[in-house]
């Protein structure tokens, strides 16, 4: 696989990884009881996105994940 191609499945992987992030946090909108039972699900879809940065090179984007979440604010890139 050349490297445009690698590209193309990480962007539809990642775009597939963020629609079941926003469908799950849409499950849980107002009902907190529902958030524990999909939190790991949460989870794990943007470790994996935030893992695939790292793959391809986005290494500032990567950075600003890991500091947003060890101090609890809003990612901004």
């Amino acid at each position: 696989m050349q490297t445009d191609e690698f590209l193309e499945e990480f962007i539809c992987d990642a775009n597939e990884l963020i629609d079941i992030a926003e469908k799950l946090l849409l499950q849980i909108e107002g009902d907190c009881d529902k958030f524990v039972e999909v939190q790991q699900q949460i989870f794990n879809s943007l470790h994996s996105l935030k893992g695939s940065l790292g793959m391809f090179g986005y290494s500032e984007a990567v950075k600003e994940a890991a500091l947003s979440a060890s101090e609890n604010r809003p990612i901004h890139i």
